[in-house]
């Protein structure tokens, strides 16, 4: 074997590190811009271009909780994408996955700029668990509707994605996502 380098070294496109390199990569920004036009609704409003942003998003207070994203990039309409994926069931998902959007959201406006101003925050959730114990779906996307009739709120600024890898079994070449995910999975 050669010297520092040893087997039980992770090469999978799923380990946080590999992720972070293959999608925050400008020289690989045409797969990032391909994985989010699989998730998003591309039919309509196909992502064409990405900027890379900082995945640091600091604390608003000196105590307060900052976040590290895996992946965040700006579309060329203004929408904030997320993209995390991860590996163990840690039960927080839910709670982490709205957090980063709030924080991401939040982070969008400066003092003195209106609320018109605001665009869409996306976060894809990649997941190698089962967070859905009682749906058989791979994947899930939510959004705020009325509690009473289903409809959705007027708003479409919160967008949450979560794609089970360990759900979807085989996968068809007419779905981008399910090539995504076989590839992520192998």
């Amino acid at each position: 074997m050669e010297k520092g380098i040893e087997s039980n070294v992770d090469f999978s496109p799923t380990d946080d590190l590999l992720f972070k390199l293959i999608f925050s990569d400008k020289r690989c920004e045409h797969l990032l811009i391909h994985l989010l036009n699989s998730v998003l609704d591309s039919k309509n409003n196909p992502v064409t271009e990405v900027h890379i942003e900082n995945t640091e998003v600091v604390p608003d207070v000196f105590d307060g909780r900052g976040v590290r994203l895996d992946v965040c990039a700006k579309t060329e309409d203004g929408r904030l994408c997320d993209i995390e994926i991860q590996k163990a069931d840690k039960g927080n998902m839910f709670e982490r996955s709205l957090f980063y959007w709030a924080r991401l959201f939040s982070r969008r406006l400066n003092k003195n700029d209106s609320f018109g101003k605001l665009r869409q925050t996306i976060c894809i959730n990649i997941l190698e668990f089962n967070l859905f114990k009682d749906k058989d779906e791979y994947w899930n996307t939510y959004h705020i509707t009325n509690d009473r009739n289903g409809t959705r709120y007027k708003s479409d600024l919160l967008e949450l994605h979560f794609i089970e890898m360990g759900k979807m079994h085989g996968f068809s070449k007419d779905c981008p996502l399910t090539l995504w995910v076989e590839y992520l999975k192998n």
